[in-house]
C-alpha cells in the first residue's frame, strides 16, 4: 500500500513549511491593492455608465450640462482632495511639533548659578 505523500510544504519541522512562511509579504499586498483598485474602478465605470442623464450643474459662477454620473464622480474626489489635504496639514502640523518638542529637549540644561559660601565661615 503506498503511503500517502506529505503536503507540499514538506514536513513539520521543514522551514519551507507554509505555517513557516510570512502570511503577508510587500508583493502579496501590492496585488491585493491592485485588485481591489480594479474592482473600485470596474464599479465606477459601471456608475457612470449607468447614469449618463445630462444634468445641470452650476458652481459659483460656472455652469454647464455633463453627466449625472461625472457630476456625481467629481464632487466625490473634491471631498478626497478636500479629506487629504486636511489630512497632510494635520500630519505637518504634528511633526513639527514633534521636531519643536526634541530640540526643546536634546538642549543641555543651563549650569546651575554657583552656591554662595555659608556666611561666617
Amino acid at each position: 500500500m503506498d503511503e500517502p505523500t506529505p503536503p507540499a510544504g514538506g514536513h513539520q519541522g521543514d522551514p519551507a513549511a507554509p505555517s513557516s512562511l510570512p502570511l503577508r509579504t510587500g508583493v502579496s499586498a501590492t496585488w491585493t491593492a491592485l485588485a481591489l483598485g480594479t474592482v473600485v474602478v470596474v464599479l465606477i465605470l459601471i456608475f457612470i455608465l449607468q447614469n449618463l442623464r445630462q444634468v445641470e450643474v452650476s458652481f459659483l459662477v460656472f455652469s454647464g450640462r455633463l453627466p449625472l454620473g461625472v457630476a456625481i464622480l467629481c464632487g466625490a474626489v473634491a471631498g478626497v482632495i478636500i479629506t487629504f489635504a486636511v489630512g497632510a496639514a494635520r500630519i505637518l502640523q504634528l511633526r513639527l511639533m514633534v521636531r519643536a518638542s526634541s530640540r526643546r529637549t536634546e538642549r543641555p540644561a543651563p549650569p546651575a548659578p554657583p552656591l554662595d559660601p555659608p556666611a561666617g565661615s
